[in-house]
């Protein structure tokens, strides 16, 4: 895939292998948004995720730039360019006690606006990893519908459980029969379909055995 910078820099850009992404955010912890509570399904209650509170939205900001930051180490090697670092720019960032990496592609990507380096970032994640707009995508392409809704409008009751991201990945691949190395090995759309998949069956389970406990209940009555 291909990204241009906004001053002109064109990044051919590929993937890595996520184990490497894993190790790092387990580093970095990812802000909770905060919750309401609403009733989703007769007396069932559910606290939904507010994500457009602006608190929440700043320190996501700072999240997925100190991501970004930490990130350029490790997905430098997942980019191409012709470009080479501004000697005169790396000297100026040395000169007020900046520490700068030593690779060529690193202080690159150092260099560039936080807009740039975020972009660059996302794109070696979406073809890496599990993202949001893989798992997007799935959605779209599968289609599945609940009562003529999309499955993924319906809101179940949500495990107490907490877990990380990569907890959950190896969840979805150990139950669709992958081991964790070949999982690893799929592109990051692959990887964000898999979960996908498995986040619609356990919730078209739970709604299919609501469902029925619904109407076990209307024929007693």
């Amino acid at each position: 895939m291909q990204y241009t910078t906004a001053n002109g820099i064109i990044f051919q850009i590929g993937r890595i292998d996520r184990r490497h992404i894993d190790r790092i955010s387990a580093n970095v912890k990812e802000p909770v948004p905060p919750v309401r509570v609403v009733s989703v399904w007769g007396d069932v209650e559910e606290e939904i995720p507010i994500l457009d509170d602006p608190v929440y939205l700043a320190r996501m900001m700072v999240y997925r730039c100190e991501l970004s930051r930490r990130y350029s180490a490790i997905i430098a090697p997942a980019i191409e360019t012709d470009a080479v670092p501004n000697r005169a720019e790396i000297d100026d960032l040395i000169a007020f006690g900046i520490t700068v990496p030593d690779g060529a592609m690193e202080q690159l990507l150092y260099t560039l606006p936080d807009a740039d380096v975020d972009a660059i970032a996302e794109i070696v994640l979406y073809q890496s990893t599990v993202t949001v707009r893989g798992i997007s995508e799935a959605e779209s392409a599968y289609t599945v519908t609940w009562m003529d809704q999309p499955v993924s409008a319906w809101h179940v009751p949500s495990s107490p459980a907490t877990y990380s991201a990569e907890f959950e990945a190896r969840r979805a691949a150990a139950a669709q029969g992958y081991n964790w190395a070949t999982f690893c090995e799929l592109d990051g759309a692959e990887q964000s379909s898999v979960v996908c998949h498995w986040r619609i069956i356990n919730k078209l389970n739970w709604l299919e055995v609501e469902l029925e406990r619904s109407r076990a209940n209307t024929r007693r009555a």
